[in-house]
């Protein structure tokens, strides 16, 4: 059980803080709550704690946990340079799905992901992306089907050596 005790203000109201999490630079984040009363402000965060525990589900995660925690899995499986790569993906890639819970992602969410992100990118970079994006969906089971478009692949030109040259 967590303990919420609420400290009186120089304004004369109440105020409890509960811990809310971690930011992306795992910092400490906390969530305020200010009442007139004592009992008012620690009945407020005793909620969002309730409510924080209720709704936070370990199969649900934020995508920003759910690629952290794909990438912790296959550590050990994967290539250390696959394995980067994914980092550098996870850190540059998805900063609008970041905050996104998994099992609320469906075809339409990546495909506008998908047509942001290929702007002023070769498609082979948008492919990659992509995989991995499904690869974590996958890891986690998505029951939705993901249907996207990707951008089309540009065709090699490969320069053939004549005998003169």
């Amino acid at each position: 059980m967590i303990s919420i005790k609420a400290k009186k203000l120089p304004s004369g109201s109440w105020r409890c803080q509960v811990y809310a999490g971690k930011d992306e630079s795992g910092k400490r984040k906390y969530k305020s709550f200010t009442a007139p009363t004592k009992k008012e402000a620690e009945l407020l965060a005793a909620q969002f704690s309730i409510e924080k525990e209720v709704f936070q589900d370990k199969n649900n995660p934020l995508f920003r946990d759910a690629m952290a925690n794909y990438n912790e899995a296959k550590s050990n499986v994967l290539s250390p340079a696959t394995i980067r790569g994914y980092s550098s993906l996870a850190e540059n890639a998805f900063p609008e799905l970041l905050d996104v819970p998994i099992m609320s992602m469906d075809s339409k969410t990546v495909q506008q992901w998908i047509n942001r992100f290929s702007v002023g990118r070769s498609p082979k970079t948008v492919r990659n992306a992509s995989g991995y994006l499904q690869a974590v969906l996958g890891f986690y089971n998505v029951p939705q089907r993901i249907d996207i478009t990707l951008p089309q692949k540009k065709p090699v030109d490969y320069h053939v050596v004549t005998d003169e040259e």
